[in-house]
């Protein structure tokens, strides 16, 4: 274990570098980098996976960026992967995590498919 400095010890002054700002900037050629993927077809499910980063952060770079978001409909195996983990008691959030929707989106293809939807105190843990 290391030793404390004491008040006689010299003051050891950290560098200060630009790295605060070469990150801010690395992150904002990321971020016009992942507005450029967008617009040329890419979905927001592609975008996470690629930078890393959660589909709401995704979101809010391209809305930050004024991009219309595209309105992606659930195709039908989509819906019964939904209907199926659900009933396995996973939750809304993370199935819409799992296949790339929005928890709303989830809920009414649930809905639709004639679901029954679980209360607040109704959740079974799924890993």
């Amino acid at each position: 274990m290391g030793k404390l400095p004491t008040l006689d010890d010299p003051v050891v002054e950290q560098p200060r570098g630009t790295a605060p700002r070469q990150a801010k900037q690395s992150k904002g050629r990321q971020a016009a980098a992942l507005v450029q993927a967008y617009l040329a077809g890419a979905s927001i499910k592609d975008l996470t996976e690629q930078y890393g980063i959660h589909r709401l952060t995704v979101s809010k770079i391209l809305k930050r960026h004024d991009v219309e978001l595209r309105k992606r409909r659930l195709t039908e195996d989509e819906v019964d992967l939904a209907v199926r983990l659900y009933e396995q008691g996973m939750s809304q959030a993370r199935i819409a995590d799992q296949i790339g929707a929005s928890p709303d989106g989830v809920r009414y293809q649930l809905l639709k498919r004639g679901v029954t939807m679980r209360g607040a105190h109704d959740w079974r843990y799924v890993p």
